[in-house]
């Protein structure tokens, strides 16, 4: 096989590893898999150092010194970042796993991150992320397990024009994103999430513009009791293939 072509089938072997949910803390953390991927053969350990998309994976798991390494062999690609908060873990381990993470000096201005799978309980690092733009972003997952802000969070300050994919679960969310991210989502899913008053209609202008969302669920969310919801004909979302929605 081409290095090109074996390179893109070993990435995706640690995507099967997040599917059947192996990313906890006894498992291998992304560094580690790499290393048991180079340990196969000598033509393995070629293709995994030169393969810099395989490294660009920020694991919160690794230690680091892991981590920086992981950095630098990706060499400028985009990054996958992934944080779970595991039970067994003081608050204290998770915000230090955490910072290391979305740290200054790994990430600047979050310019670099492509996909962001974050479980989180801690408002300040929603506060951060709310301070940063994140204009290569195309997929954010991020599920929140504490008590929601008493202010509302504008994630990445609106700039991700490059979201195809949203999925938000516990946070209170001020709701203005670029008529970029409304042309190009393709998926919404939201769980106990509370928009603010003030961006009830940008949200549902969000659902009534995009021409290409195929996936839309909506489960507990709310809003304040003064908002006057205009209707959204049926019209407008021809294009979905799935769509639940849950009081």
């Amino acid at each position: 096989l081409p290095t090109e072509i074996l390179g893109s089938i070993l990435e995706m072997t640690y995507d099967i590893e997040q599917d059947q949910e192996c990313s906890t803390e006894q498992g291998p953390n992304h560094a580690e898999h790499l290393l048991t991927l180079a340990s196969v053969s000598s033509r393995f350990l070629s293709v995994v150092i030169d393969t810099a998309t395989l490294w660009a994976v920020a694991d919160w798991r690794c230690s680091p010194a892991q981590l920086k390494k992981c950095l630098e062999r990706s060499r400028g690609a985009l990054v996958a970042v992934k944080y779970n908060l595991p039970e067994e873990h003081t608050r204290e381990q998770v915000r230090v796993s955490l910072r290391r993470l979305i740290s200054e000096d790994f990430f600047g201005d979050l310019g670099r991150w492509r996909d962001a799978d974050l479980f989180i309980d801690s408002g300040r690092m929603l506060v951060t992320l709310s301070k940063l733009a994140a204009p290569q972003l195309r997929r954010v997952v991020i599920k929140y397990f504490a008590p929601p802000t008493r202010e509302p969070i504008h994630l990445f300050r609106g700039n991700a024009p490059n979201l195809r994919m949203i999925d938000l679960a516990g946070i209170h969310v001020h709701w203005e994103w670029s008529q970029d991210v409304i042309a190009n989502l393709r998926s919404l899913v939201l769980s106990a999430v509370k928009i603010s008053e003030a961006s009830v209609l940008s949200f549902l202008s969000v659902i009534k513009l995009s021409s290409i969302l195929q996936k839309l669920v909506i489960r507990l969310v709310s809003w304040g009791d003064t908002v006057d919801l205009p209707a959204i004909a049926p019209s407008r979302l021809n294009s979905l293939k799935e769509i639940v929605i849950t009081g």
